[in-house]
């Protein structure tokens, strides 16, 4: 099934699963401009029958349930506003939480980024995240031990070990070292071992 919405429309609800209405009206407007944006580039480079999917792996979308006011004026106040890069629309993300620093569209994609997709420090003079208060600030995985071994392709009950072998600038890890007790290695690129 896929539903046909209008940019604008799409673009109030959009606001409605990733923000919240208490926050200043500069703040959804700024998004309302991201939303579009990332909508617009996600149509031109779709090979698919659609151009988003509605979770995380696009933006969240849950229908036009999730708008207000405050957020369909954020919309219309911006509409048609869109980011460019040069000639074409700008390629951007954004998290709820970037954990004080923003990932490069490098370690992101793997492949290679516009310059303007580089990460920064999203911190305050103090040094603070301004994400600091985002219930996904700090995270933890647990994955047991039989997951990681055939994640590495090692036989069961042969890992003995396991570290960030390399990290990226803003400390995010940029590839995984498995250990076995036979004394065999396997690195593994941090982006494929979290997809």
């Amino acid at each position: 099934i896929v539903n046909a919405v209008d940019s604008e429309a799409y673009a109030s609800s959009v606001l409605g699963a990733e923000m919240s209405p208490s926050w200043p009206p500069e703040a959804l407007k700024a998004q309302a401009i991201a939303i579009r944006t990332y909508a617009f580039h996600a149509a031109d480079k779709s090979k698919k029958p659609y151009d988003l999917g509605d979770d995380t792996s696009s933006q969240v979308y849950r229908g036009m349930e999730a708008t207000s006011d405050r957020f369909t004026s954020a919309a219309q106040a911006t509409a048609g506003l869109v980011l460019y890069a040069g000639d074409t629309v700008a390629e951007v993300f954004y998290s709820s939480a970037c954990g004080g620093h923003t990932a490069s569209a490098v370690e992101l994609s793997g492949g290679s980024a516009p310059a303007y997709l580089r990460g920064i420090a999203d911190v305050d003079e103090a040094g603070t995240a301004y994400c600091a208060k985002s219930p996904y600030f700090s995270w933890q995985n647990v994955i047991p031990s039989g997951a990681l071994e055939r994640i590495f392709d090692l036989d069961p009950g042969d890992l003995t070990g396991i570290d960030a072998s390399a990290t990226w600038p803003d400390g995010r890890v940029k590839s995984m070292k498995a250990r076995s007790r036979r004394g065999f290695e396997n690195t593994m690129d941090g982006r494929v071992f979290y997809e």
